[in-house]
């Protein structure tokens, strides 16, 4: 046999094998004998923001994105939240989001774009005045950029159960509401006693506080923002009370920048008359 035709039937297995290698591994990280680290992070299931209090569902979102295109998974997602429908309930629909996504054009918060496409898609199955649509910011999880993550809870309320806590304790944070206009929290002795027992746990682990303020839309945004400041400085002071060290508690306002529910009406309003409040490893 002639050097050229051996030569060239090299040439042609080495090139083979190299095309294969550089689709599998590096464009589809597809072969785990290709570096199993690199094919453990590409094939990584989303990440899950939260330990959630509701039903989270399996519809991974990547970072920024307001819509989730797998047809499939929103039809077996329709199936499972229809299979809790009676004949008046209504269906609480809440999209998660994480401070560093950008907004999207036209939304409030990506939280609230997230929640509205898969209110529309229902529309066909679920009356519009049995929908609502909600936002919550979380925590962000390490690893959510890359991979993707669950970002939509569901609930089904009996009508009467539909307005807005005055305190929700979720595994991130805590929110608790306040009347119009008012630096002071609505009154309710769980709201007290939840603050007694953070302080508590301020000064046993060391953590620090995070409290930010939340107003709705009525009146000038500059006025929005000083009222939020106070509504935190008014938690702040009460955990100081309780012991906790100013050093310890970082408040922040946000105005009526990130509100949880449009400012469509007064329930609504009060549902984004806020603070919220978040533990700081120490």
């Amino acid at each position: 046999m002639s050097i050229k035709p051996l030569l060239a039937l090299l040439g042609f297995v080495g090139w083979s094998a190299l095309c294969t290698h550089w689709y599998c591994c590096w464009m589809q990280v597809a072969c785990e004998s290709c570096g199993a680290e690199a094919y453990a992070a590409y094939h990584a299931p989303p990440v899950e923001p939260i330990a959630t209090t509701t039903a989270a569902v399996p519809l991974a979102y990547d970072w920024a994105k307001t819509r989730l295109e797998d047809e499939r998974a929103l039809r077996e997602l329709e199936q499972t939240i229809l299979s809790g429908m009676t004949e008046d309930n209504v269906l609480e629909v809440t999209g998660l989001y994480f401070e560093a996504e950008p907004s999207a054009e036209g939304t409030l918060n990506l939280g609230l774009a997230r929640a509205d496409q898969l209110a529309t898609f229902l529309a066909d199955r679920v009356p519009a005045d049995r929908i609502r649509t909600k936002s919550r910011l979380v925590s962000e999880p390490e690893g959510v950029r890359e991979r993707g993550f669950y970002s939509i809870e569901f609930r089904w309320l009996a009508p009467d159960q539909t307005a807005a806590s005055t305190l929700e304790q979720f595994a991130d944070r805590v929110i608790i509401r306040f009347p119009y206009n008012s630096v002071q929290k609505d009154y309710d002795p769980e709201v007290d006693g939840y603050l007694i027992q953070l302080a508590q746990r301020v000064l046993e682990t060391g953590e620090s506080v995070s409290v930010t303020g939340h107003t709705d839309d009525a009146g000038e945004k500059d006025y929005n923002l000083q009222l939020g400041q106070q509504r935190a400085e008014s938690i702040q002071v009460f955990l100081e009370r309780a012991g906790v060290k100013a050093n310890q508690i970082k408040v922040s306002s946000k105005g009526e920048e990130q509100p949880v529910v449009p400012n469509s009406n007064d329930e609504n309003r009060h549902a984004n008359r806020r603070v919220e409040v978040v533990l700081v490893a120490g």
